[in-house]
């Protein structure tokens, strides 16, 4: 669940028009994904991608798998 100031931080990221833009951009360029990128392309999109995910990293807990098949 997402607290009171993370749902008002993402209410205020869905009202901005800079953030619609760059969603935009990454929706085009989720349909061209299957033609070939070069290396500048790439590394557009994962700065694009670094934006929209926000300034801090929530640590995850260690999921220890007992019996893994693949």
């Amino acid at each position: 669940m997402l607290s009171d100031e993370e749902r008002r931080s993402m209410l205020e990221m869905g009202q901005s028009a800079a953030v619609r833009a760059e969603f935009d951009r990454v929706r085009a360029a989720g349909r061209q994904a299957a033609r070939k990128i070069d290396a500048q392309q790439l590394v557009e999109f994962l700065t694009m991608m670094t934006r929209l995910g926000g300034d801090r990293i929530r640590p995850r807990p260690f999921v220890p798998y007992t019996r893994v098949l693949l």
